[in-house]
């Protein structure tokens, strides 16, 4: 991919000297790079790069996704226990900043989510969604709702699916993320389409 080979060579750059010459965009960088490996599902990578970004978000201003994506390495992995107990290490104590520490609860919320250990994972997602901090992303809320919506139907709170669902895919709808908006309105046809309404589920 052209991409890694871009952030490859910014990581060798700004790590030059043995230690990063800019903590905040060294984070960046091992952040994105995690994020091309798991798009490639390539887990053991994205372990090496989400662990790079986390030991550098306990840095000022080194917010990124690091903890979203080592779930997605440990999940990848078949790492998923073990993963949530890394990510409540690194809550504690959690990093200075408060989108590293929304991070963090957004990748464990999903890592215990896909455990069905739905009750902290309710709490870890509702971090996410309760205004962690300015430096959160749209990508990462957005993230926390749709996978609420899909805490709900695995609960049977079919309702609560539908509407927290339906709520994600018309807030993304309104932006230009069309790969964000298949997660949310696929977690919508859960409930619909267990439910028989097929005509909702199929607009979707």
């Amino acid at each position: 991919m052209a991409g890694e080979g871009h952030l490859d060579r910014a990581w060798r750059e700004v790590t030059a000297g043995g230690e990063p010459s800019d903590s905040a965009l060294a984070g960046r960088i091992a952040a994105l790079r995690a994020t091309t490996a798991v798009d490639r599902a390539d887990g053991a990578a994205g372990l090496v790069w989400s662990r790079r970004a986390l030991a550098l978000a306990r840095l000022p201003a080194a917010d990124c996704n690091h903890g979203h994506m080592l779930a997605m390495s440990c999940a990848l992995e078949g790492q998923v226990a073990a993963g949530i107990d890394e990510l409540t290490a690194a809550l504690d104590p959690p990093p200075p900043s408060a989108a590293a520490v929304g991070d963090l609860h957004l990748g464990r919320g999903v890592l215990r989510l896909w455990a069905h250990d739905l009750v902290p994972a309710a709490d870890d997602l509702a971090v996410c969604l309760a205004g962690w901090g300015a430096g959160g992303t749209f990508v990462a809320r957005e993230t926390a709702r749709f996978c609420l919506a899909e805490l709900h139907y695995r609960a049977g709170r079919w309702d609560d699916a539908v509407v927290t669902a339906e709520t994600a895919a018309s807030i993304v709808d309104q932006t230009d993320q069309v790969w964000l908006a298949a997660f949310s309105h696929a977690v919508a046809v859960f409930p619909l389409a267990a439910r028989g309404e097929w005509a909702r589920a199929t607009d979707h």
